[in-house]
């Protein structure tokens, strides 16, 4: 199987991200099914758009990093899989809460080095997999379930001395504190470009056209 040239990575960021097996045999059922039935072809991109890939089977199976430990709190229709460090709960309650995120198509493990770092300088760190994402239930996920995870781990949690997120995570995380969510310092990393750019770099990557795009937003 090729994979993208540089020159066409550059020209569209996610062409790399859609270059496996199973998202080009589903470009190819959408572009022989968007000619005979577009409003079903459409339906069918949406929910490509919506699934993170690569699946998450492999996050699912790592082990748990040595320190830390893994809770499940309930979200919506399933449950988010949230990471604390391993220590006496009044030990942590003493300790600047910070919650770091990931993006799309991303994990936990992902800020594993930044929540060390974190841990080592005082703060508490507490990690989280988005739903759809890692330990979390669910096989799709949208932006506006990102920002409503991030106030829901915010309600358990407390007032947030900070949030470090990256990607559509970071733009979560803006929609959410210009919004009112209760934190006092964010790190947003490499944020995300907005949703209808990405629609366009999606439809590329699969060879859809414009239309299919168009009509998905």
């Amino acid at each position: 199987m090729s994979t993208p040239s540089a020159a066409a990575t550059a020209a569209n960021p996610a062409a790399g991200f859609y270059a496996g097996i199973v998202a080009r045999s589903l470009g190819l059922a959408l572009r022989l099914s968007q000619s005979v039935a577009p409003a079903a072809a459409t339906r069918l991109a949406l929910r490509l758009f919506f699934t993170p890939m690569p699946f998450k089977w492999a996050a699912r199976r790592r082990p748990l990093p040595e320190g830390w430990r893994v809770e499940h709190w309930p979200f919506e229709q399933g449950a988010m899989a949230v990471y604390r460090r391993a220590r006496v709960r009044a030990e942590a309650h003493e300790r600047p809460v910070v919650l770091l995120v990931h993006g799309w198509a991303g994990s936990a493990h992902q800020m594993l080095g930044l929540a060390d770092t974190l841990d080592a300088a005082g703060l508490e760190p507490v990690m989280l997999d988005f739903p759809a994402h890692g330990r979390s239930a669910g096989w799709r996920a949208t932006l506006p379930q990102f920002v409503r995870a991030l106030w829901a781990a915010s309600a358990r949690l407390g007032p947030l001395h900070g949030v470090v997120a990256h990607s559509l995570g970071a733009v979560a995380t803006a929609h959410a504190a210009a919004n009112g969510l209760p934190v006092q310092r964010l790190a947003l990393l490499a944020a995300s470009p907005p949703p209808a750019l990405f629609l366009q770099w999606f439809a590329r990557s699969l060879g859809l056209g414009e239309g299919i795009p168009a009509r998905m937003g």
